[in-house]
């Protein structure tokens, strides 16, 4: 039996402290890489893939998601965020 994964959980809540000034004012995932969100490549990925669902933890900044994602979708992909409000780690969620 093959079993096809549907659903998937993108890790965004880092403080991005490695690349501070830049993380300053977006968090490390929403950081224009050749002009679009660096999260977005993985989620390119998980769309071509065949995901169907997403839901991505958020903390620093969060509202740029928010703003990112107005729609809570992500090229027709329903998109959850989850804010921790407190960091736990990649245990999060």
């Amino acid at each position: 039996m093959i079993y096809r994964v549907r659903k998937a959980f993108v890790l965004g809540a880092g403080l991005g402290t490695r690349l501070r000034p830049l993380t300053n004012l977006l968090p490390k995932p929403m950081l224009p890489i050749f002009g679009k969100p660096l999260i977005t490549f993985a989620l390119d990925h998980l769309c071509q893939a065949g995901i169907e669902r997403f839901w991505v933890n958020s903390h620093h900044l969060p509202e740029q998601f928010a703003a990112h994602f107005p729609n809570h979708e992500y090229r027709g992909t329903p998109l959850e965020l989850v804010h921790e409000a407190a960091l736990l780690e990649m245990g999060g969620g």
